[in-house]
């Protein structure tokens, strides 16, 4: 009888048993919408080629949940460099020299309301060094 020297089939470097395993991890961190759509759709975690399709799929998925978590400041970012595109320098400077001058009179118009007259004191150590330093003053019986 010949000797059979089946090499194993890798997927992104995963066996089948591993790319199931993958999957079933993988498919819990979709949100149930998504989840239930992949049973709709009969995406199957059984023979290789399903296997394959299921784990492309929630790829996809989990792609746009990143894309999703974007933060506000990303999108600040990203609007401010796609608006930077269509002004010319001038423009730009224009913009940011009266953005300028009025968070000065804002500013302005803050320190006139709320003039700082006494500075503010936090003491940020713990309380107990703090009682420690504190004298304490003892009442006297007469």
């Amino acid at each position: 009888m010949a000797n059979k020297s089946a090499k194993k089939r890798l997927f992104d470097g995963m066996g089948y048993r591993e790319l199931q395993s993958s999957n079933t991890q993988r498919r819990k961190l979709l949100s149930k919408i998504d989840q239930d759509w992949l049973r709709q759709k009969h995406y199957k975690n059984v023979g290789w080629e399903n296997v394959i399709q299921l784990h492309r799929k929630i790829n996809a998925f989990l792609a746009t949940y990143q894309e999703d978590d974007v933060s506000l400041e990303d999108l600040f970012l990203e609007a401010d460099r796609i608006g930077s595109r269509y002004q010319t320098s001038e423009e730009i400077n224009g913009f940011h020299q009266t953005l300028s001058e009025t968070m000065e009179s804002i500013a302005q118009k803050i320190d006139q309301f709320f003039p700082d007259e006494e500075p503010e004191m936090i003491d940020f150590r713990p309380r107990q060094s703090r009682s420690s330093n504190v004298i304490k003053s003892k009442k006297r019986k007469r």
